[in-house]
């Protein structure tokens, strides 16, 4: 959402027009909004298939601890 709106902000203070003047491809500015956006969706596909699963569990067995309740087995 936020690359969104400074693209629009970049279009209507007409900087997206000036960067093509100067001849560079739109593909060009937008390749490094791109490779941002696929790097970080791996990454938080990745965490939530692998870690978070992890993590839940640590959790719910601290929480068990702490409250002296036999942890689930869900």
């Amino acid at each position: 959402m936020a690359v969104l709106i400074t693209l629009g902000v970049l279009q209507r203070s007409s900087e997206i027009t000036a960067i093509k003047a100067t001849g560079i491809s739109i593909y060009r500015i937008i390749v490094p909004l791109l490779v941002a956006a696929v790097l970080l969706g791996t990454g938080l596909f990745f965490s939530d298939q692998f870690y978070l699963p992890y993590a839940n569990k640590r959790q719910d067995a601290l929480r068990s601890q702490i409250k002296a309740s036999p942890p689930r087995l869900t």
